[in-house]
């Protein structure tokens, strides 16, 4: 039985290519997708395109025998069991780190130029598995739906390659045309979402070791989101913290591997806030109070001994809303891009106003 199955009449794909009628996945110019080794779809690809900067044309894509299309929506459960069955049949080893195999499978689609290593092993163990898991287990499921709002952007999809053969385009649109008014009902917005002039205390503090942000509700409140960043070994995300600190003439201090960083430790953002870019908001606040307190970027959990980092920290790493205010690899290092002018916050999202706790009257203790 297929695990809460989502039926879609049409999906639309953006893309500059062109598409024939009778689609077929040809290997893909980019690095990596999140949606792995499959066709990236959505029911909102204007919001996409605004998220991401995509261009091109809008295929809207259908069953060609005009039933609905089935798509399995990811949750937790569904991606340890196939982490688990990946581990049995050799896509991953005992550790969880990928195969020689399931590499292989990757660089055979992600042909683009220049990839990085530690980038293409992150994507293939965290999305792969679950896309063979399914074609293996429920081979009549078209592809995956991840059906909430995140960092990143709206809703989304993909088809997996061995499904391409029962859809067909049935219409294309010009990116400049497109009017999201069309988004179908799966777009499931959380109900507690609090109206768009929500206004917010800022609280922040250089620590011993590190940087503290967080956003009230209101100024004897309890934080809504929080992001603590402690120092790094000089030994973590080498690599990426050279790469990202080349691009602003940002270099290791002599004896150094890697210019300075702190590891962010904890990021959360209350399920009421999310969806209005304030993850986005909190790790270039983080960005911008690493530099100004310790001179240094910040890195990834995962990107440390035995870290870890949640799906929606890493669609914030990915958001087009980070890149604005910092430089960034997009999934393992930041660094604040205004580095001769890093005195003032980012600006917030639109919407919503954010408040220095020193601007507001408080009476609540501030924390040692």
């Amino acid at each position: 039985m297929i695990p809460r199955p989502l039926r879609q009449d049409r999906v639309w794909h953006v893309t500059a290519a062109r598409l024939p009628k009778r689609l077929a996945l040809k290997p893909s110019g980019e690095a990596a997708s999140w949606e792995g080794v499959a066709l990236s779809v959505s029911t909102c690809p204007g919001r996409w395109v605004d998220a991401i900067g995509l261009s091109g044309d809008v295929y809207e894509l259908a069953h060609a025998d005009g039933t609905p299309g089935q798509f399995v929506r990811v949750t937790p459960a569904l991606e340890r069991s196939a982490s688990a069955w990946a581990r049995r049949e050799g896509w991953l080893r005992s550790d969880g780190e990928v195969t020689r195999r399931l590499l292989e499978r990757w660089f055979e689609h992600f042909r683009a130029a220049g990839q990085e290593p530690e980038d293409a092993h992150y994507f293939a163990r965290e999305v792969e598995p679950v896309n063979l898991y399914i074609t293996r287990r429920w081979p009549d499921v078209d592809g995956l739906w991840w059906p909430h709002e995140t960092e990143a952007g709206p809703p989304r999809g993909s088809i997996l390659p061995h499904a391409l053969e029962r859809w067909e385009v049935s219409k294309k649109t010009p990116v400049a045309s497109w009017d999201d008014a069309r988004c179908t009902r799966d777009i499931r917005r959380n109900p507690q979402t609090p109206p768009n002039d929500e206004a917010l205390v800022l609280y922040e503090d250089a620590l011993a070791d590190g940087v503290l942000v967080e956003l009230w509700d209101d100024p004897d409140g309890k934080a809504v989101g929080t992001i603590l960043a402690r120092r790094a070994s000089d030994s973590d995300c080498i690599a990426a913290r050279r790469k990202v600190g080349s691009r602003v003439g940002l270099v290791a201090a002599p004896g150094f591997a890697a210019p300075f960083a702190l590891a962010v430790h904890d990021a959360s953002l209350h399920p009421s806030m999310r969806g209005k870019g304030l993850g986005a908001w909190l790790y270039a606040e983080c960005a911008r109070m690493a530099w100004v307190h310790w001179s240094a970027m910040i890195i990834a959990h995962d990107c440390t001994p035995g870290g870890a980092t949640s799906y929606d920290a890493q669609q914030a790493w990915r958001s087009r809303r980070l890149s604005t205010y910092v430089e960034t690899d997009g999934r393992f290092a930041a660094v604040w891009r205004l580095l001769d002018s890093a005195d003032v916050p980012p600006p917030p999202p639109v919407g919503v106003s954010i408040l220095p706790l020193e601007s507001v009257p408080y009476r609540r203790a501030l924390r040692p």
